[in-house]
């Protein structure tokens, strides 16, 4: 290959390189900052318990709507501080009489306009009189852990901050589908969303076990108006100087999906609507004032990543051309290339031992050659609907069903 060909080809290859390694970079950027950064130890309990507005948006939920009130009612915490409000939102099933049934208060809202979950915590929020610390956000497939409500409540100045809960998955053993899914979550949650909270950065919210302080409320209101909520929250509230905690004590667990073709729109969704909000606030992250370059970076990262089986499939690619053609420049593009097998890979093996079947776990591992294949497939949809922002529900069953 001439000079001129191999320095085109490096040049091609180097924003494509630098998609795959920014999550890699951030993280490692992070890791650094939290080292020199001095850790606080047990949190103290607060002097006051915070009161806490539980949300359940629900829309045709029978399957499952009872058994997330229940949980949320197990609470280990005074009945007093909490209120549990389900929003059966164009419901046309047993939603509302099932919530409830099982002793939760019933917001019933019928509109042929604005659907989605978003419009309806905004809804909801302006129906609704009660004196609260902190709104939190709980799917209606979800199962809240009974210590949630207590260790949010330690998390320091829950006022005026949003806080992300660890938003695992209550089937994660049920096939080799769900083990894969839980074993990503794990190294997200137990590795990646550590070394974020540990360098100060704000954490990414996801849409379920979310918090948001009343402070936070009374100042900006409910702003999201896309699909994916809690990537939009995110974003707009760190940008705005809001900081987006990660509260990893507290546990709630959804249900995963357990065939590919029934999470083919909830996940070109998701990926579609990181794209959204990437277009609409890519500007303003790269100039929004008093927030630093880390944090720039991050924001970035979050919103560009593939996801940890795409960007594989790019890393071997990449690494592949290098390899094979030797472009300009190909060992700085080797590094970017490997940094997105080598963090995940690393992740995943910091979590692994702690996993309760880390055997089949592992065994899921070999069926990931046809989930990555599907992956691709996911992301390809994402980019021809074009961050679109078209809400989709996922379908419920009943657990083992």
């Amino acid at each position: 290959m001439n000079s001129i060909a191999s320095l085109a080809l490096a040049l091609s290859l180097v924003p494509i390189a630098v998609y795959v390694g920014l999550p890699a970079l951030s993280d490692l950027w992070a890791l650094g900052v939290s080292l020199r950064e001095p850790q606080s130890g047990k949190l103290p309990e607060p002097k006051s318990l915070p009161r806490l507005l539980f949300l359940v948006p629900a829309h045709n939920e029978k399957l499952l709507i009872d058994r997330c009130v229940h949980s949320l009612f197990a609470q280990a915490y005074p009945r007093e501080a909490l209120s549990i409000v389900v929003i059966a939102d164009n419901c046309s099933d047993e939603t509302s009489a099932l919530a409830l049934a099982a002793g939760a208060r019933v917001l019933e809202r019928s509109t042929s306009v604005d659907h989605g979950k978003s419009h309806a915590i905004r809804w909801a929020l302006k129906e609704l009189t009660d004196d609260f610390d902190a709104m939190v956000i709980i799917d209606a497939d979800s199962v809240v852990d009974p210590d949630f409500a207590r260790m949010l409540a330690m998390t320091p100045g829950l006022r005026t901050v949003a806080v992300q809960a660890y938003d695992g998955l209550n089937n994660e053993f049920e096939n080799a589908l769900t083990r894969l899914a839980g074993v990503l979550t794990r190294a997200r949650y137990h590795v990646a969303l550590r070394i974020k909270s540990a360098a100060r950065l704000s954490c990414p919210l996801t849409g379920n076990g979310i918090a948001v302080g009343r402070e936070v409320l009374e100042r900006f209101g409910w702003s999201p108006q896309t699909v994916t909520e809690g990537w939009e929250l995110y974003v707009s509230l760190t940008l705005a100087g809001v900081h987006c905690v990660y509260c990893p004590g507290a546990r709630v667990e959804a249900q995963e999906t357990r065939e590919l073709g029934q999470s083919q729109s909830q996940r070109a969704r998701w990926a579609a609507g990181r794209m959204h909000v990437l277009r609409l606030y890519g500007r303003e992250i790269l100039r929004a004032p008093g927030i630093g370059v880390l944090q720039r970076l991050d924001l970035l990262a979050e919103l560009s990543s593939p996801g940890p089986i795409v960007r594989a499939g790019i890393t071997f690619v990449g690494i592949a051309a290098c390899v094979l053609l030797k472009p300009v420049g190909y060992r700085l593009l080797l590094f970017l290339f490997s940094s997105g097998v080598v963090q995940p890979a690393l992740y995943v093996g910091i979590v692994m031992p702690t996993n309760p079947q880390p055997f089949r776990a592992l065994a899921a591992f070999a069926y990931l050659p046809v989930y990555a294949v599907w992956r691709l497939g996911v992301a390809v949809q994402a980019l021809i609907q074009g961050g679109g922002n078209v809400w989709v529900r996922t379908d419920r069953r009943v657990d083992g069903g």
